[in-house]
């Protein structure tokens, strides 16, 4: 994976969001706390982060089916700046992580992996799920 690559472990603040786009692309939004604990004149201090994460795809629907909040996660993929105006006038900024690999963290747990089976529909074509009656989004849409 050249260029941009991020790494990060954190904790599912909130369960994961399946969505569809209006072309019933699946993508799934999550938002990780990752803490980090260091010393400060003897005394021991805790700063969190929180970071938006994007999965596209067959990773979203499998990131919704097995993932829920308060499950240790390790994501891996590349940053993302988006620029907006908000209902002030002012010029945002604002950051995800399109994520390429997500799995939960085996450090506090264990986990059980069952590998996905899709059926082949025809000339080699993979049969995708159908979305169900939820919201419709914009593939460039923010979460």
């Amino acid at each position: 994976m050249p260029g941009n690559t991020v790494a990060i472990s954190g904790t599912l603040g909130a369960d994961p969001e399946l969505r569809y786009t209006q072309s019933a692309r699946p993508v799934c939004g999550m938002r990780i706390a990752s803490n980090r604990r260091y010393q400060r004149n003897g005394e021991w201090e805790e700063e969190t982060t929180w970071f938006s994460i994007t999965a596209w795809g067959e990773l979203g629907e499998n990131c919704a089916q097995s993932l829920v909040k308060g499950v240790a996660v390790d994501v891996q993929g590349r940053f993302k700046e988006s620029q907006y105006t908000d209902k002030d006038g002012n010029e945002r900024k604002s950051f995800e992580v399109v994520a390429d690999t997500v799995g939960p963290s085996l450090r506090w747990a264990t986990c059980e992996v069952t590998k996905v089976k899709r059926e082949k529909a025809d000339a080699g074509a993979v049969a995708r799920p159908q979305p169900q009656a939820t919201p419709v989004y914009d593939e460039t849409e923010p979460f």
